[in-house]
């Protein structure tokens, strides 16, 4: 456990937890590292909210501890993650980026948390292979790389160098188990859709639309980052995406930032 994420290492998992009733669980992206949503934690930390980054299994160490993972590792741990903030929170809010996004969208389904803040959520066709991979994973054991889709010169998420064949058909379940469970989601929705993403195609965004409720629909806030390619919590509108963020947990939590208690 770390108390202080500007120092934090970017390949582990981070919790800050103080005095506040609302945690923000935050998800990062598939194959890439808790460093990469380290700036969007960040500020729901200055803001005075407790944060988990959690780190999913068979990231951010060789691109081979992915084969033989399922995706129900991921959803059963942040599901246990979750129940332990929800434990210890009145709030619970999460916010997930790229797979992580899709993973936010899961807890949705089966938890309740206050509110889901999804930048570029991977829903559906991504990677764009992935409808291959169960018959490639046999015979090929790597694809390119899908990460490091980022604008601003000198800023990486750290992601493997290439897409272990046989976790892309794990994406591809978990991608297909979430829109099934799109319908279940009621919690209020903040969305940044980067206008370039070179790594999510439309058809993610047009299936998150399609899946979710009327009533869900109509309370979810678009923001488009305009600067910014598919990493956008390291990219160009990073400070933008952080304020509407910590705006969005205050509003739907009634937690003022930095107060640490409702109003």
């Amino acid at each position: 456990m770390s108390t202080d994420i500007s120092t934090a290492d970017t390949f582990a998992a981070y919790v800050h937890e103080g005095r506040s009733s609302v945690a923000v669980l935050v998800i990062h992206g598939f194959t890439s590292t808790p460093g990469s949503v380290f700036l969007w934690a960040g500020a729901f930390e200055a803001a005075g909210y407790d944060v988990s980054v959690p780190l999913l299994e068979g990231h951010a160490s060789r691109w081979e501890d992915m084969i033989g993972v399922p995706y129900t590792a991921w959803t059963g741990a942040l599901e246990r993650e979750y129940d332990r903030l929800a434990r210890t929170h009145e709030h619970v809010v999460v916010a997930g980026i790229s797979m992580g996004g899709a993973l936010a969208l899961h807890l949705g389904a089966v938890r309740r948390p206050d509110a889901l803040l999804l930048v570029n959520p991977a829903v559906d066709g991504m990677p764009w292979f992935s409808f291959l991979s169960g018959a490639l994973a046999p015979f090929v054991k790597s694809t390119p790389a899908i990460g490091e889709d980022i604008a601003r010169p000198g800023r990486k998420e750290n992601s493997y160098d290439v897409t272990p064949t046989a976790a892309a058909t794990q994406l591809r379940r978990l991608q297909k188990a979430v829109r099934r469970q799109l319908p279940g989601v009621v919690a209020p929705i903040t969305l940044f859709h980067s206008v370039q993403d070179h790594v999510v195609p439309p058809a993610s965004l047009r299936s998150l639309f399609a899946g979710l409720t009327p009533a869900t629909r109509t309370r979810l806030r678009r923001i488009e980052p305009h600067e910014s390619y598919h990493v956008a919590t390291l990219d160009w509108d990073a400070e933008l995406i952080n304020e509407a963020s910590v705006r969005a947990v205050a509003e739907s939590t009634g937690v003022a930032a930095g107060s640490g208690t409702a109003a």
